[in-house]
């Protein structure tokens, strides 16, 4: 993205030399050109850093509205896990993103020698290191591309091309050809904050520098969550399904019912055998 944004810069400047002013001029262009918000951010990004490669520093504010994300039903999520069961390749990719938050770079740069028994840790967004629990599932799927390999060795060893593709081909085969990568990482969050996890603690595992950036999804969760209390007083919560498939999510009795038999002990839990 960065490349492209460069190579249409160096086309606009015409074969003059590089400055801030013209670099300011060519960003205002793009915005007189209704470039959305998110796409002048690419461009602005691009070229504060070959201006900083230069010893210099580009300033021009980009404002970008805050939308909430999509809501993410569990099923949903599940149903495309189902869908990539027989592909391990596939199933690991979105379980990546949809067990453990990961961002399609984060997913496609995860090194072998960060797979823990039972966390990842890698380098995010920013350069902040990061350490995320893993699901039984996603340390049962993972383990095979880790085997034999280098510690320095990328997991999956694919673009970030192959993740968007795995994700919209299996989004179109469960009925939602709108969903994308990242939306994954959405349902991550807001299924994390309607489990009642502390909202620092949500921060930290989507690896937010700034706790309104995690905030966005409070608003998506409150919703349903109002919609689970309107259930909740009208009708009696199931029984633990206790899941076969090691999803820890699905398994919502464990964080409702302190009774739960797959909850050995308050505040702890421990996917079902």
């Amino acid at each position: 993205r960065y490349r492209g944004a460069l190579l249409q810069y160096q086309k606009a400047l015409q074969g003059n030399r590089p400055t801030i002013e013209l670099s300011k001029i060519f960003l205002a262009h793009l915005r007189e050109q209704n470039f959305s918000p998110s796409t002048l951010r690419v461009y602005r990004a691009a070229l504060q850093g070959f201006h900083a490669w230069r010893g210099e520093s580009l300033v021009f504010p980009v404002r970008v509205p805050r939308h909430a994300p999509p809501y993410i039903e569990a099923s949903v999520v599940q149903a495309l896990l189902t869908r990539a069961k027989d592909r391990p390749r596939d199933y690991l990719i979105l379980l990546l993103m949809a067990h453990a938050g990961l961002r399609r770079g984060e997913t496609v740069s995860l090194r072998v020698g960060g797979v823990g028994e039972k966390a990842l840790r890698f380098r995010g967004k920013g350069d902040r290191d990061r350490t995320v629990p893993m699901t039984r599932a996603l340390a049962e799927a993972i383990r095979p591309f880790c085997a034999g390999k280098p510690a320095d060795e990328v997991v999956l060893g694919v673009g970030e091309g192959v993740i968007y593709h795995v994700v919209k081909k299996y989004a179109a085969a469960v009925g939602r050809p709108g969903l994308k990568p990242h939306d994954l990482r959405h349902a991550f969050a807001t299924r994390l904050l309607e489990l009642g996890v502390n909202i620092r603690v949500v921060q930290e595992l989507l690896g937010h520098s700034d706790l309104n950036t995690t905030q966005i999804y409070t608003s998506v969760s409150g919703e349903h969550l109002e919609k689970a209390i309107d259930g909740f007083v009208t009708s009696r919560p199931p029984l633990c399904p206790r899941p076969k498939d090691g999803s820890w999510w699905s398994c919502w009795a464990v964080w409702m019912m302190p009774a739960c038999p797959c909850r050995p002990s308050p505040g702890i839990h421990r996917p079902p055998p």
